[in-house]
């Protein structure tokens, strides 16, 4: 079968959650396993990924992993618990070499008990390195992005080129892990690529993004002037910046506490894999556990913490809510976001800055820190518009399907490829699609687009919580919804004027709704009201039919209904027969 298709299962009409299903003939890819991180009040729900059963149980045998950021591998034990549940083989992960460490810890998290065994799945691949899976050549090409060892993939399937850029950035600069630049790109000799997935992260963005070394200068100049305790949060797999802050701090006379398990984590999977000989230098002993920082000098201390983002579990946002085991804010603490709101994360990031100056700490983020310290203190890992462009003019793909980002920002790749299709005086296509799609390609003279398909219907998610993960639509989300939204409603009866009511979470014991309307008299009406229910149930000789559980299914709902015309709430209610 000469036929190509393609579905993002996340990622597009969103930022986060990326997987994408690359499908050669019969050949299924999928290509990362990332989650989208959830709002606090989301019923508990810490993050949102894929439904991957459906998926797995067409036989997927190999899957790809571009780099180690959450969005990109937050869900990849998932898919091994996944597997583990439905008694299926599951696929052999291939990835670069801190996504590779990263997943590795991910299967050790008590999180999901078990799944060590799994890590023989898990493969390392160097970038550079080419795989032959069957037909189909696979390259991983070493790109620019803010956490490293990061990739594009490169597929020849037959006679078909395809390139998914995945993060990336195109950054002149010099760094010490080497220059990264478009003719990295050159892997298909020559030959105009038949299909350019690319990145639409920043595509809203004019001009070029701001390189790392930028940043140095005015990172030192907050580390060097701030007059008290530091603390920087930022993505917690950016081990450059990580380095570069550390290299300062040093120089500078301060020590460094790492806080929040991911970035430890990130720490010493970096350090076993000798990545950070190539970053910026510092001793060791210029970490220090947090624990001993409590009896520094406050100005010799600078904490790199997680929280940038406004992860309701976080370090920065269990400070904000004086509930951290060692750090507690003061007035003399100074947080620095060395890191980008990520659309939708805006809200939830704003509650934890309000939170923080709650306590009188200064906080220093956006475009405010920008004009206050003179410069830029953070440098995305996602190239803009002119560099996305840079790139269409290098390769002069036949079609260009824009990935990663919100509708607004997939619309502005299209746009700027139009604007270098005319440029180039090339009839470069491009194909703007969402999450819930698959886009079918056929060869003819060319590869062409034979069948756009839309899922009207979402797609089932995942989400995950504290301590396990459920379906969307199970059962007990709407339950805990019912909870959240209306309270609940326990009702026993013992027998007709025997009935014990207990509210919770519907009217305050002392409160008085509309019309003089109390707890007090709630409760009366609804044992008034059950008492008559049981009286006409007995009357009908209902209890000797042995409908009980269609009983209680009615009683149910009936009194749910009562309690919301009172109250505009509708409450979970549980009717028990003793």
């Amino acid at each position: 079968m000469n036929k190509f298709s393609w579905s993002p299962l996340g990622g597009l009409g969103e930022v986060g959650m990326n997987c994408m299903v690359f499908k050669f003939g019969d050949q299924i890819v999928p290509v990362d396993a990332g989650v989208l991180f959830a709002d606090p009040n989301n019923y508990g729900v810490d993050a949102v990924y894929p439904d991957y059963r459906k998926l797995l149980q067409q036989g997927v045998k190999t899957w790809l992993i571009t780099h180690g950021h959450e969005d990109h591998v937050g869900a990849a034990a998932a898919v091994f618990h996944l597997c583990r549940q439905m008694e299926i083989e599951p696929p052999q992960f291939y990835a670069p070499p801190l996504a590779h460490s990263l997943i590795n810890q991910k299967l050790s998290d008590s999180r999901y008990s078990g799944l060590q065994k799994y890590k023989e799945y898990v493969h390392l691949v160097e970038p550079g390195t080419e795989l032959n899976f069957g037909e189909l050549n696979v390259k991983f090409i070493e790109i620019r992005h803010s956490t490293p060892t990061s990739c594009s993939l490169a597929f020849k399937w037959r006679d078909l080129c395809a390139l998914h850029t995945a993060d990336f950035k195109l950054d002149y600069n010099e760094f010490e892990d080497g220059l990264i630049a478009v003719k990295d790109f050159d892997v298909f000799d020559g030959k105009r690529p038949d299909l350019l997935f690319l990145d639409s992260t920043n595509a809203d963005r004019s001009g070029q993004s701001i390189s790392e070394a930028d940043i140095k200068e005015h990172l030192e100049e907050v580390i060097k002037t701030t007059p008290g305790r530091l603390f920087v949060t930022l993505f917690s797999s950016n081990v450059y910046r990580i380095a570069l802050i550390a290299s300062l701090a040093e120089k500078n006379d301060r020590k460094v506490c790492l806080a929040g398990r991911a970035m430890r984590q990130t720490y010493h999977a970096a350090r076993s894999l000798g990545i950070f000989e190539k970053c910026p230098p510092f001793s060791e002993s210029t970490f220090i556990e947090p624990e001993e920082s409590v009896n520094l000098d406050p100005k010799k201390v600078l904490i790199i913490c997680s929280g940038s983002q406004g992860e309701f579990r976080s370090v920065l946002s269990k400070i904000a809510s004086a509930n951290h085991p060692v750090f507690r804010a003061t007035e003399n603490d100074t947080v620095l976001f060395s890191s980008k709101m990520i659309p939708g994360n805006e809200r939830t990031i704003m509650r934890l800055i309000d939170g923080l100056m709650g306590h009188n700490v200064k906080v220093l983020w956006g475009e405010k820190a920008e004009e206050e310290i003179g410069g830029p203190i953070h440098a995305s890992g996602h190239g803009r518009s002119e560099e996305l462009k840079e790139l269409v003019r290098f390769l002069k793909p036949k079609k260009v399907i824009p990935v990663h980002g919100a509708l607004h920002q997939l619309k502005a790749t299209e746009a700027l490829v139009h604007e270098v299709s005319s440029e180039l005086d090339l009839n470069i296509e491009t194909t703007v699609t969402l999450n819930n799609s698959r886009l079918e390609f056929e060869k003819k003279e060319e590869w062409e687009l034979v069948d756009h398909y839309f899922e009207s219907i979402p797609q089932e998610k995942f989400l995950r919580f504290e301590n396990f993960d459920s379906p969307s639509r199970d059962p007990f989300l709407k339950a805990r919804k019912f909870a959240a939204d209306g309270g609940c409603l326990s009702v026993v009866v013992h027998s007709p004027g025997r009935i014990d009511i207990e509210l919770k979470g519907i009217l305050p014991e002392n409160y008085v709704f509309a019309a003089n309307y109390s707890h007090e008299k709630l409760n009366g009406d609804l044992r008034a009201w059950m008492n008559n229910k049981l009286k006409g149930l007995e009357k009908n000789n209902e209890f000797k039919s042995g409908r009980f559980d269609g009983i209680k299914a009615e009683c149910e709902d009936e009194m749910a209904r009562m309690v919301r015309k009172i109250t505009g709430s509708k409450p979970l209610v549980f009717v028990h027969f003793i």
